[in-house]
């Protein structure tokens, strides 16, 4: 194909060729083979394979960041069943783009009978992998209920994702609901289990989430069906490549220090159609991290309209610092080495240093890398956009009247003096859709101004769906959940499935109430706005509204309930929005 595009169009076009290899040890040798790739200006060439493609779908999807902080980890800790190809290309994807705000390390450990004799390979074809993280094997049969058995507890409550690579999807659902069952009998287990099922068709309809189809929020996520994966948007990526070109660009004119280097030496620096693919393929990774960095400031991205957006001086430093441990720890990956002078050949970068060591001159160029994204992203159509968290509590139905117009009408004032203060953010509902104003709060913000809805689940489905008094309910919840743009359980960090679903003889379960509470102390500090529909009556036992009310007010929780995770930055809590539940209450808004 490139001989033809050379007779027939000689330098009128560049032909765009993507090899599926489903050995990418082989594609990555051939990235650095001079004559395989010994025209970049006639043909640009790329790799991909189904295991890369879906270790990029789960990272993408299921963003660990977000669950280690709803489970208020400071870390990614990965726990991987079953080390095959898949597996070993989660891993590397998550080195090459977990790196976050607080610069922690991503810690993995990796469960299979075989444990020690992957370890080794794994090791052989990546040398420099423990510089870039922390990784465990451990030798364990992972199709029984003894996986976790005799596993230290401290161990199973730091991992923030289970993910699930069995070579059939028999076997993955039967080990991930082995799991799930096993992990429930754990306080502060429950951590969510990605499970890669091969076809969306089979057994991954028991999984499966649809947006806006009822949805049971039972902790499990499909991934990596090859229906969905292999498709023109996965492969071959057409705005992603466009973004990397951009920030190919975009190095290139801000004149670092080593731009005086000769070419010949220095392949990067060259326009695109000239540059070699592992430098294609270094700006397609810093591309797909511009979410995880959007994240940590509590940012993301729109396709409709531009909302004026800059960073802060202090966003674009923490975000520059990101960028810089994401490079490094891929050239580290890739066996780069600091030396006083780049040597291309030899693998020497004078920048592969930490951010505190650079020199002030070599931090600015990336800061400055880092400030002009906002209009290298409106150049490719996509607008940088704050996002904005209301949080909702409030009462039960027993003290509700959700037909009332005077509460519709109270409720609708409130969301629309925030969208109305508020118009160029991204605006969010975080409510956990118990009976009553979560739920009333919910279906307005979402119905009547196009919010989206988060929801914090503060007990696992199993338990929190018997709270619900009728089948109508149950259904509303599971409608309603299903319309969100995402839900977590929270960690079921005072106690078991049997200590939580215990009844009390007419007593309420205080062990279950902190759980109630946990969900109110995360809405309290996760969220910018919040709106709270109660009489204002003093505060009456464990995780109830007034409770919550009066932690928002001090804009602190009590110890045992705060999220002192820092992977995502806080929000400044302006004051709770008070909405009585009827005109004649003693409160007003």
């Amino acid at each position: 194909a490139r001989e033809y595009v050379r007779s027939t169009h000689p330098a009128k076009h560049q032909l765009r060729i993507h090899l599926h290899v489903d050995d990418t040890r082989i594609s990555k040798r051939l990235e650095n083979y001079p004559k395989f790739f010994s025209d970049y200006s006639l043909a640009e060439i790329s790799f991909f394979s189904v295991y890369d493609l879906s270790a990029r779908e789960l990272f993408s999807e299921y963003p660990p960041d977000i669950f280690a902080e709803v489970f208020a980890q400071k870390e990614i800790h990965i726990a991987i069943y079953y080390f095959g190809r898949l597996a070993e290309h989660i891993l590397v994807e998550m080195t090459r783009m977990c790196q976050f705000a607080n610069s922690s390390r991503l810690r993995i450990t990796v469960f299979d009978k075989d444990a020690s004799s992957k370890q080794r390979q794994l090791h052989n074809e990546y040398p420099t992998l423990k510089e870039v993280c922390d990784i465990e094997f451990i030798d364990r049969e992972v199709q029984t209920p003894q996986v976790v058995h005799n596993l230290p507890q401290e161990l199973l409550e730091s991992v923030t994702e289970h993910v699930i690579c069995c070579p059939t999807d028999e076997e993955s659902l039967d080990l991930s609901l082995i799991l799930r069952s096993v992990l429930l009998q754990r306080k502060a287990c429950n951590t969510p289990i990605m499970v890669r099922m091969q076809e969306s068709s089979g057994l991954a309809q028991l999984l499966e989430s649809n947006i806006g189809s009822p949805e049971v929020p039972d902790g499990l996520y499909p991934f990596g069906m090859l229906d969905q994966v292999l498709n023109v948007d996965y492969v071959i990526n057409d705005r992603q490549d466009r973004v990397a070109r951009s920030l190919h660009r975009n190095y290139l004119a801000r004149g670092r220090s080593d731009t005086g280097a000769d070419p010949r030496l220095y392949s990067a620096l060259q326009e695109w159609e000239e540059v070699p693919e592992p430098a294609r393929k270094s700006s397609r990774l810093e591309a797909d991290h511009i979410r995880v960095k959007l994240r940590s400031i509590r940012c993301t991205l729109d396709t409709v309209r531009d909302h004026g957006f800059e960073f802060t001086a202090t966003e674009t430093e923490s975000l520059a610092r990101m960028e810089h441990n994401r490079w490094m720890s891929n050239k580290l990956l890739d066996q780069w080495r600091a030396g006083p002078e780049r040597i291309e050949g030899a693998r020497i970068n004078p920048l592969a240093i930490e951010w505190q060591d650079l020199s002030q001159e070599q931090r600015q160029s990336e800061i400055t890398g880092i400030k002009n994204l906002p209009a290298l992203l409106r150049a490719e159509g996509l607008h940088t956009q704050r996002e904005l968290v209301i949080g909702v509590t409030g009462h039960r139905l027993h003290k509700l009247d959700v037909s009332s117009p005077y509460l519709i009408a109270s409720i609708k004032s409130a969301l629309l003096d925030i969208k109305t203060s508020h118009e160029n953010h991204k605006l969010i509902i975080l409510s956990p859709l118990a009976e009553g104003a979560d739920r009333m709060v919910a279906r307005l913000a979402m119905d009547e101004f196009g919010m989206s809805l988060r929801v914090p689940l503060p007990l696992p489905y199993e338990l929190y769906q018997t709270d619900f008094k009728s089948s109508e309910s149950l259904t509303e919840f599971k409608e309603l959940v299903g319309q969100a743009e995402r839900y977590f359980e929270l960690s079921m960090k005072f106690g078991t499935q049997e200590q939580l679903a215990a009844r009390m003889d007419g007593t309420p379960n205080e062990l279950r109430n902190k759980q109630y509470a946990l969900a109110g102390a995360y809405i309290v500090e996760r969220s910018d706005e919040m709106i709270a529909v109660y009489d204002q009556l003093p505060a009456a036992g464990t995780g109830g509204t007034g409770q919550v009310v009066n932690w928002r007010r001090q804009k602190e929780v009590d110890p045992e309930f705060t999220n002192e995770s820092d992977l995502i930055l806080r929000p400044a809590m302006k004051p709770v929005r008070i909405i009585a539940p009827s005109p004649d209450s003693t409160a007003g808004l």
